[in-house]
């Protein structure tokens, strides 16, 4: 079975959180987050997404590693959690079905894919639990690989994510890891736990831990992260992040500590300040890293943002500081499709060719979405009548259950449409 990054998963694909989302506190309070990860600090990929949490630029962790492989997908990560919020808030009508991962094959001149994201909710009032599963793409046929599933109390505040690997050997899911949340009045998680399993006691065991504070507008200005240690059988402090917001609560600065357990005390690392425009949607963020021998901040990378017409990231542009001036290092655009619901069904991603001046496409996401009742006042789920088989198929396919006037399309394994048809009642 093959790993994706790290130990730690990034298995949640949707529509990228825009930085005019992550600005403001009253658009963060209710809105989904989705991962944290420091590279810097040599931490592991943490995913994690909960309901109703103010959790302010942990995404902005990754944005300057020079891995391009590792931004990318960090990108697209970030990229489609806009879509995918909205409908979790159930401010629409529509729900994201499935999301399907592509390369670009410049020898082929064709797109490859790769990866799919399929999404089950069990309730339309979405307070319960929702399930994804990650499937590959392998000699043509999709097969398991791992699955996430996401528990809410009657608040509809996330309690626990546990994920499950699949293993062709044993032709089932294992536990892998599992996070639990403990949530104020608000939603917010004032404590995080992460736990992976051990499948040599074939029980959970305690990895890290994060504790939170917030101010009075609900917004994250200190997390601790704690890291268990076995031979101590204790958790230990490891790093401490500190935000600072502006007076019209966009973020401000975003600093990182190291702890000295030498010294018992924080320690400088990293900090970040960030730029807004008059939409208050980030421009700029700029990059330092603490110099022990001068005791001052040293700069180290920027990074600038343009907008669609939508207020999505449109270009990404990375600086280095060299020589006393900023050397652009890597750039990458993003093309995005909407629908008729403003929902984005497709977006690529392109990076800057230096050589020949222009971008070269290097993947891309599509998006499927079916319409839903949404009742807010009690559960409208419904069972499922339409029935598919064979599956997988050869020739033919037979779909049983369909009401009419209704619409029937057909993709291949590349997500090319390839037909078309409304059923009628005969």
């Amino acid at each position: 079975m093959k790993k994706v990054f790290t130990a730690f998963h990034i298995l949640l694909m949707l529509p990228r959180y825009t930085h005019t989302q992550i600005s403001k506190s009253t658009s963060l309070t209710n809105l989904w987050y989705v991962f944290y990860y420091n590279n810097m600090l040599n931490l592991k990929i943490l995913n994690f997404i909960f309901l109703t949490i103010v959790i302010v630029s942990n995404i902005e962790a990754q944005d300057h590693t020079k891995n391009p492989d590792s931004r990318k997908k960090v990108e697209a990560l970030k990229f489609e959690i806009a879509t995918h919020a909205n409908k979790l808030k159930l401010q629409g009508t529509t729900l994201l079905d499935s999301a399907h991962w592509a390369t670009w094959s410049p020898s082929k001149n064709q797109w490859i894919h790769d990866e799919r994201y399929l999404y089950y909710y069990e309730s339309r009032k979405l307070d319960s639990t929702f399930t994804i599963n990650l499937v590959s793409l392998n000699n043509n046929a999709w097969e398991n690989f791992n699955q996430t599933t996401y528990t809410f109390d009657s608040n509809r505040f996330l309690t626990t994510i546990e994920e499950v690997d699949w293993y062709d050997n044993l032709n089932q899911y294992q536990n892998d890891f599992r996070e639990e949340f403990i949530n104020d009045s608000k939603g917010l998680a004032l404590y995080k736990s992460i736990y992976n399993w051990n499948k040599n006691i074939s029980q959970w065991e305690l990895s890290f831990k994060f504790i939170n504070k917030y101010n009075s507008n609900s917004q994250l200005v200190e997390q601790i992260h704690q890291t268990w240690e076995k031979g101590l059988n204790q958790l230990v402090n490891d790093v401490k992040i500190v935000y600072s917001y502006d007076t019209i609560q966009n973020i401000q600065t975003r600093i990182s500590l190291f702890w000295d357990a030498s010294n018992q005390q924080w320690k400088n690392g990293f900090k970040y300040l960030y730029k807004f425009d008059n939409n208050n949607s980030l421009i700029e963020k700029e990059d330092f890293s603490w110099d022990d021998s001068t005791d001052f901040w040293k700069q180290r990378d920027l990074i600038k943002y343009t907008y669609d017409h939508h207020n999505n990231i449109e270009e990404t542009t990375y600086y280095e500081w060299n020589n006393n001036s900023w050397l652009e290092y890597y750039r990458y655009k993003s093309n995005n499709k909407y629908d008729a619901e403003n929902n984005l069904i497709q977006n690529f991603y392109l990076e800057w060719d230096v050589t020949n001046q222009s971008y070269v496409n290097i993947y891309k996401y599509d998006y499927f979405y079916s319409k839903h009742i949404v009742n807010s006042n009690k559960d409208t789920k419904e069972n499922s009548t339409i029935k598919i088989y064979p599956n997988p198929c050869q020739d033919f396919i037979t779909i049983n259950g369909m009401t009419s006037s209704s619409n029937l399309s057909l993709f291949d394994l590349q997500s090319n449409q390839i037909q078309v048809k409304k059923i009628t009642t005969e």
